[in-house]
């Protein structure tokens, strides 16, 4: 394989990697735009070491870009049930249950991790293949 390739393939993960990231940079920072800069260049600390060991292991990139595309895709319906589920368990319970911004922030974490899980499930444990296969 070629440099020019090698560095194609790094800057295509490497701007995969940070667009996973970008939602937990959210999560974890006001909605300042220059802090939302820095927070993904905090995010870049992950995403450099990740790129780089995707492209020396050979890994696909148009897997990982159908990872990005439908983790993308289930974030918004998995945010959607998940708020939900915890509505539903807040007015279930006997007290009070405060929503104060760190319990929302774990909440936002676990629900755009649940989404994340389950892109890769369906993209890299061939989960949507059986589907396709159960309901054709």
């Amino acid at each position: 394989m070629s440099r020019l390739t090698e560095l194609v393939r790094f800057v295509l993960a490497l701007v995969a990697f940070l667009w996973l990231s970008a939602p937990f940079a959210g999560l974890l920072t006001p909605p300042d735009p220059f802090t939302q800069i820095i927070a993904l260049g905090v995010g870049a600390v992950g995403a450099v070491p990740a790129a780089v060991v995707f492209v020396r292991r050979s890994h696909s990139l148009e897997r990982l870009y159908g990872y990005l595309l439908a983790a993308n895709v289930l974030v918004i319906p998995v945010a959607f049930i998940g708020a939900g589920v915890l509505f539903l368990l807040r007015t279930a319970l006997p007290v009070s249950v405060s929503s104060s911004g760190l319990v929302q922030t774990i909440e936002g974490a676990l629900l755009v991790s649940a989404a994340y899980l389950l892109a890769f499930h369906l993209v890299y444990r061939g989960g949507y293949a059986r589907l396709k296969t159960r309901f054709a």
